[in-house]
């Protein structure tokens, strides 16, 4: 599929130099939706396996159960272990060297990640993250195995249930994603994405563990063994899912700790009251931020309050009991007006 261009039509007696290099800097423009298409087209071509079909490393061999989700770059798939007949999820990204797909591929930062996941000592500090079972390549794709999960938390509020959380539920929910949040950042990451689909129930004897998965834009703003944190740069590009991400995502500001945070307290929130959220997707910034704004000072707790103000920027963050403390005790009194 050839990307289409937009741009603005000059006549050829335009005078003006720099208004031309603009409009020809317009007319190389790709629209977002078409390049995110052209991307999904390519990993079904080269990405995509069938039910029943066979993936074989240099150690084990799986066998291709059903498709679990397709991403913007790959697929994710139930998996069995031919020997063991153990079940796992694998996911799957095309190798390719083209410019314009290299935004997508994510399976290089969520291995390196899984890998430092893997060398945490304290089972407790890992139990809320998948374990790293495999990888590996073929000439066409790049490969990852790890834990599989149950049912992400949209898919059990948003059509199970169709409800929010029950508030001791809702509780025991929030804290467990708050301490999966504490972890990664222990680690020196930022996860930057978070939703309801990010976070998962276990199976078997870890059905009640809440597990945080798709680390797909995590970044890391810490080198292991490090102290001091990268410096954040000037202006970068809005990421995150819309409906939950922080204020300082839509002013294109570098995200940090304290954003997931600000993230994970919007998503308590519905936990507890479904919809409660005020703003919509398609708002603009700076109408979002101050529903944002109004929202915290108006419909969240003091202590909460307190929270987030001392969550402020890559350095000055406060000591986990603190955070929990403050935050997770206060979620069940943030009614809001009218309920």
């Amino acid at each position: 599929m050839n990307d289409k261009t937009h741009g603005t039509v000059i006549d050829s007696g335009e005078r003006d130099p720099k208004m031309r290099t603009r409009a020809l800097r317009s007319s190389d423009k790709v629209n977002p939706a078409e390049r995110v298409d052209k991307a999904k087209q390519f990993a079904a071509k080269v990405a995509h396996l069938d039910e029943g079909s066979l993936l074989e490393t240099l150690k084990h061999k799986y066998k291709i159960v059903r498709k679990i989700l397709d991403g913007a770059f790959g697929f994710t798939y139930k998996v069995q272990h031919v020997t063991t007949k153990n079940e796992y999820a694998l996911k799957t990204e095309p190798m390719t060297d083209e410019e314009s797909m290299k935004r997508f591929k994510t399976l290089k930062t969520e291995l390196v990640l899984y890998q430092a996941m893997d060398k945490i000592i304290n089972p407790i500090k890992r139990q809320h993250f998948c374990q790293l079972v495999d990888f590996g390549c073929t000439s066409a794709f790049k490969f990852m195995v790890i834990t599989l999960l149950g049912e992400n938390l949209y898919t059990i509020t948003r059509i199970y249930l169709n409800r929010a959380f029950t508030p001791s539920t809702a509780l025991r929910v929030s804290i467990q994603m708050l301490r999966a949040l504490m972890d990664l950042h222990g680690l020196g990451y930022v996860h930057r994405f978070l939703k309801p689909h990010t976070f998962a129930v276990g199976l078997g004897s870890n059905l009640r563990i809440i597990h945080m998965c798709d680390f797909s834009l995590a970044w890391q703003f810490k080198e292991e063994g490090e102290s001091s944190v990268r410096p954040p740069r000037s202006r970068v590009k809005m990421m995150g899912a819309i409906r939950y991400t922080s204020r300082n995502s839509h002013h294109s500001r570098e995200l940090s700790r304290r954003d997931d945070l600000e993230s994970w307290l919007y998503l308590s929130m519905e936990f507890f009251y479904l919809n409660i959220l005020p703003w919509r997707g398609d708002q603009i910034p700076s109408e979002r931020t101050s529903q944002e704004g109004a929202f915290l000072h108006w419909r969240v707790p003091e202590h909460v309050q307190t929270y987030l103000g001392t969550v402020q920027g890559h350095h000055a963050l406060p000591e986990k009991d603190e955070i929990r403390g403050n935050a997770g005790l206060s979620l069940p009194h943030a009614v809001p007006a009218g309920r």
